[in-house]
């Protein structure tokens, strides 16, 4: 009987890994529009394409390139590790997920930071993943948090404790165009809250779809730490760089 089962599973499994490859065959590439794609949305002309930080140049912290380390000279976070510069594709993307419901792209981003040439260095088993919150408010108009829609898959993917409910914002998010770092940290001062209910480790990994200035990760390890984790771990899709 046993046997039998253990027969019946590994023929399940092998019909699904059929099924999901011949759905990847049948879909094109979401930028070329033409190839077949190898991974969620993408084929791998494009794959190889796209504009991925090297790793290979800063170890696994790119706070170790001097130009990165100067954008955040303030800053209570120790890593930082992200897929790619927020230049296209990824500035489509990443606003595609958050204002215009394409779900699917979850899946896309989430693999790309599944296969960035370091993250499985930063994140293990063992690793506690908590995500930027959204206001409630937020949550009731667009009816989701796209990072914690990747964030989920990750987590799911990498076997690791993943804590959605740890952080929660008090204040309602408002707009941060336009506005300069020391601006951007005026308006968030009192924005986030821990959940006393929970217990965090001693390293955090912290995830955002984006960086930007880095006030909003900044705020929330300055929160983190004040509740005695030692060293954060930022992990996202994309860093802005500035234009010049």
């Amino acid at each position: 009987m046993e046997f039998l089962q253990y027969y019946n599973n590994s023929i399940i499994n092998r019909c699904m890994q059929h099924y999901q490859q011949l759905l990847l065959s049948l879909g094109s590439c979401d930028l070329c529009h033409q190839q077949p794609v190898a991974i969620p949305l993408l084929c791998h002309h494009c794959v190889n394409d796209l504009p991925l930080f090297n790793y290979s140049l800063s170890g696994t912290n790119l706070l170790y390139w001097p130009a990165i380390d100067r954008l955040f000279p303030r800053r209570d976070f120790d890593q930082l590790v992200c897929v790619a510069p927020y230049v296209f594709p990824f500035n489509q993307w990443l606003p595609q997920l958050k204002f215009h419901n394409r779900f699917e792209l979850s899946k896309l981003l989430a693999k790309l930071l599944i296969t960035t040439n370091n993250t499985c260095q930063v994140v293990s088993q063992e690793t506690t993943l908590l995500v930027v919150p959204s206001h409630i408010k937020k949550w009731q108009q667009r009816g989701y948090n796209q990072s914690h829609l990747i964030a989920r898959r990750f987590a799911k993917h990498i076997g690791c404790q993943y804590l959605p409910h740890a952080l929660y914002r008090v204040e309602q998010q408002k707009s941060q165009v336009g506005y300069s770092g020391k601006e951007r940290r005026r308006l968030m001062a009192q924005d986030f809250m821990f959940n006393e209910e929970v217990s965090l480790p001693k390293h955090i990994v912290l995830f955002d779809d984006v960086v930007t200035t880095g006030s909003t990760v900044n705020t929330i390890s300055q929160l983190l730490k004040q509740h005695g984790v030692q060293s954060i771990t930022i992990l996202a899709i994309s860093l802005s760089l500035p234009e010049h």
